[in-house]
């Protein structure tokens, strides 16, 4: 089941995106309940309305490939993780970051890999989890103030043993590198360019072949 997170201010968009990919349920948020409770308020949703083993969350500037459902529906079933990251993309205001994640990328295309492997997640533009999971996790990340990928990454590293994210490779969604409606940096700066996946699509086949980022 597949879950929208938006904003009034894309609400056009939004629903677009909801039409597109068959999601079940979307939570637009004017900007009272901010982007990360707005996410919790999607993936409670999730946990107390999907029969399904996953829930998928997609935040409302995601630019899915085509025929996105269908891929995905045959990515999480070769899944080896219970944490799976649609997008995975540039990080232009961490240079040394940024060179690891093009080294990945490398690696994953040498070896033939439909995944990277990492204990961080680096975003939250479309995630996707086993839906027995997700009350736990709530639990845990309402008890940190961060913004909802380094909580969840925060809950990852405090299971026992600590839980990993596969990301596709190539990604099944892009991000519209626009202007955030909310500037959610520690330091209220716009955010720089080039936020994009680093590279889109879809394996020739799906198996459980794996990189490390």
């Amino acid at each position: 089941m597949i879950g929208i997170v938006a904003h009034t201010a894309r609400a056009d968009a939004a629903h677009q995106l909801m039409e597109s990919v068959g999601a079940a349920y979307m939570s637009v948020d004017d900007g009272t309940l901010g982007c990360d409770n707005n996410h919790r308020k999607a993936w409670q949703w999730m946990a107390n309305n999907n029969p399904g083993e996953w829930s998928t969350i997609v935040e409302d500037d995601a630019k899915p490939i085509p025929n996105f459902r269908h891929h995905l529906h045959h990515a999480l079933a070769a899944a080896g993780t219970d944490i799976v990251s649609l997008y995975r993309g540039h990080r232009v205001n961490n240079p040394p970051g940024e060179q690891h994640g093009l080294n990945a990328t490398e690696r994953a295309d040498d070896a033939n890999a439909c995944w990277i492997h990492s204990h961080l997640l680096l975003h939250a533009v479309a995630v996707a989890i086993k839906t027995p999971l997700i009350d736990d996790m709530l639990k845990h990340i309402r008890t940190v103030a961060l913004p909802i990928d380094e909580a969840i990454t925060h809950w990852m590293r405090k299971t026992k043993p600590a839980r990993t994210v596969a990301y596709t490779h190539p990604s099944l969604v892009d991000h519209a590198d626009t202007d955030p409606v909310i500037l959610r940096r520690r330091d209220k700066m716009p955010r720089p360019k080039g936020r994009t996946a680093y590279k889109t699509g879809v394996p020739t086949e799906w198996t459980d072949k794996a990189v490390t980022l």
